[in-house]
């Protein structure tokens, strides 16, 4: 599914996680194929005695339901940051608390806020002031914090500054990947290093809108309006 937002103007752009799509990830090559391979090892049993055909659409599902698996876990978390209903995701809980044990109980400013600038949009997860510091929050269930994370917040942090002029102004932002270890990992950015991923991310905006109107990349497939916010919400 490829997400677009419909603005108050009526114009239609992509999300930010659509324009992200236009990244080569040859990772995910290897990761697929692992995948399959697992599925194929460990389930032989299952799919051995099903017809042919049956059987090799069963395997090429593999990467999808284990996607969609992590997808689902992802939102669950977000829901339990958002709600305190930890119920189906209590691992990841240890993980929160521990993050708030050393940083302190952030105060909240904007939570899963719809910010967006002529030629793009997206919902950013949190921003909140950390101690004397005001920081785009993005939570994180990922096996790991990918490069691309980076131009993922530069894009937020440029449509949050580009946005109503109440907004408080970013000291940065920061990746908190929670584990149902109990551990979380903190990676943080600085203002010029959002900067400068803005510049690249303008740059994978034309990439990306070049990939659509050649069929390399789907266009969109799930649009969804946003309404216009003066204040941060």
């Amino acid at each position: 599914m490829t997400r677009y937002y419909r603005l108050p103007d009526r114009s239609i752009v992509p999300s930010v996680s659509a324009v992200l799509d236009a990244l080569s990830k040859p990772a995910l090559t290897y990761w697929a194929a692992k995948t399959v391979a697992t599925a194929a090892v460990e389930q032989r049993d299952y799919w051995s005695d099903l017809e042919d055909e049956v059987a090799i659409g069963w395997l090429k599902g593999a990467t999808y339901r284990t996607t969609k698996k992590a997808a689902d876990r992802g939102s669950a978390v977000h829901l339990a940051i958002e709600s305190g209903d930890w119920r189906g995701v209590e691992a990841f809980r240890p993980a929160y608390e521990a993050m708030f044990a050393e940083r302190g109980v952030p105060r909240v400013l904007a939570r899963e806020l719809v910010v967006w600038t002529g030629r793009y949009a997206g919902r950013l997860d949190c921003v909140a002031e950390f101690g004397d510091r005001i920081l785009l929050v993005d939570w994180k269930t990922t096996g790991a914090v990918r490069a691309s994370t980076e131009l993922q917040l530069a894009a937020y942090a440029h449509a949050w500054a580009n946005g109503s002029p109440d907004r408080p102004g970013l000291d940065g932002a920061a990746v908190v990947r929670l584990t149902d270890a109990g551990a979380y990992e903190w990676v943080e950015y600085d203002n010029d290093v959002l900067r400068a991923g803005v510049e690249t991310f303008h740059s994978l905006l034309a990439v990306q809108s070049w990939q659509v109107r050649k069929g390399e990349l789907k266009g969109a497939t799930d649009i969804i309006d946003v309404e216009r916010r003066s204040s941060c919400g």
